[in-house]
């Protein structure tokens, strides 16, 4: 049997995140075929960096 991941909830954390890149790619290129769909025509933030940054600040507070 395998060893259980000691942070179960660091692979489900990923998981998510990946899905959530893939979600917004999907929008963004929904997006780009219908431009009127824009949420209120605010600009989108370009993917991945503002979330990455936030995130990699948070990481620490969440592991400790």
């Amino acid at each position: 049997m395998p060893q259980l991941n000691p942070a179960p909830w660091l692979s489900t954390m990923v998981l998510v995140w990946l899905s959530l890149g893939v979600m917004h790619q999907k929008v963004k290129l929904f997006q780009n075929i219908y431009p009127t769909t824009m949420c209120c025509g605010a600009p989108r933030p370009p993917w991945p960096w503002p979330w990455s940054r936030t995130f990699l600040k948070f990481l620490p507070l969440l592991i400790y």
